[in-house]
């Protein structure tokens, strides 16, 4: 990952936010200032479609935690993150959801020290598995939940009638609900927290204060005008497709947005609503036309569309 130096005007912050990586799903905050846990690796539970088990684990080697520890913590996450952190200094919620629009801070890469996996199944009670860091994901209730286990630890796997999956049909099963997740699903720079379902996704809390980015976000989400949203496709067959690939109509020829990824015929797509019902077509890599079928997720509020 390398490391990079930013926020140099920001000198309260005496530390550097770590991220622990390649074997991870989620970044999770814990209460309070946001210290060193005990337990770290983060695995992701689901019901499978595929599995007679009654739960999935995959794990994510993509994902990062990212710890942070100081008196300074909170404050220092407020004035960058969409959601409201101070919530996390009182009793409910212990994680949330959020964007950091604009990140100037020194970062290391420890990602030989941590993993993290991914539970996705809603029927599981985090109670009953007894890790110390367990967490509803606050996005979506269909998404399961998330734990930050010990480097090299089996607790889940051994739990018995457990189906572990591997990250590619994790993220076959997370692009057919239509969560975007990573920077090949929200390329950094180029992404909003709207457009991207921050505000349908518990990410965004309207009623703090100035952030990074607030005004921007605020004057969106109140005036209702957001042309264009991050929605599941399903293509016509599997194809290596660029990201951020144009999408145009088929009959006209209208630019219709911008591919993001995929796994097999499952991806994301940063679509014009307008263009939404309408048949659309994108470029392979080959150079052959694909068509793609646009849904709407159905933990979306009625009336988007």
């Amino acid at each position: 990952m390398g490391t990079f130096k930013a926020f140099e005007s920001l000198r309260t912050l005496k530390r550097l936010i770590r991220i622990y990586s390649p074997e991870i799903y989620t970044s999770v905050s814990t209460k309070h200032s946001i210290t060193h846990p005990q337990v770290i690796g983060v695995k992701h539970f689901h019901t499978s479609p595929y599995s007679s088990k009654a739960y999935t684990l995959s794990q994510l080697e993509s994902r990062s935690v990212v710890q942070l520890s100081g008196n300074d913590t909170l404050s220092f996450l407020q004035g960058l993150v969409t959601n409201d952190v101070n919530l996390l200094s009182v009793k409910c919620p212990s994680t949330q959801y959020c964007m950091i629009l604009n990140v100037q801070v020194d970062i290391a890469d420890v990602s030989d020290r941590y993993k993290i996996w991914c539970q996705y199944n809603s029927s599981i009670s985090t109670n009953s598995l007894h890790q110390p860091l367990t967490f509803h994901d606050p996005r979506v209730p269909l998404h399961g939940c998330r734990f930050i286990l010990k480097e090299n630890s089996k607790d889940l796997e051994d739990k018995g009638n457990v189906n572990v999956a591997s990250e590619e049909e994790y993220t076959a099963w997370r692009y057919r609900l239509g969560l975007p997740e990573g920077v090949l699903d929200l390329p950094p720079g180029n992404c909003l927290p709207l457009e991207s379902n921050l505000a349908f996704m518990n990410g965004v809390n309207f009623q703090k204060g100035c952030y990074v980015g607030q005004e921007l976000t605020a004057r969106t989400f109140h005036t209702g005008v957001i042309r264009k949203r991050i929605v599941p496709v399903q293509l016509e067959f599997p194809a290596e497709i660029d990201c951020e690939a144009k999408i145009t109509t088929k009959e006209k020829g209208r630019n219709a947005g911008k591919f993001r990824n995929a796994v097999g015929i499952y991806g994301l797509s940063l679509l014009r609503l307008a263009h939404i019902k309408d048949d659309l077509v994108v470029t392979a890599k080959n150079g052959q036309t694909i068509s793609l079928k646009p849904s709407i997720p159905d933990w979306w509020p009625q009336g988007v569309i």
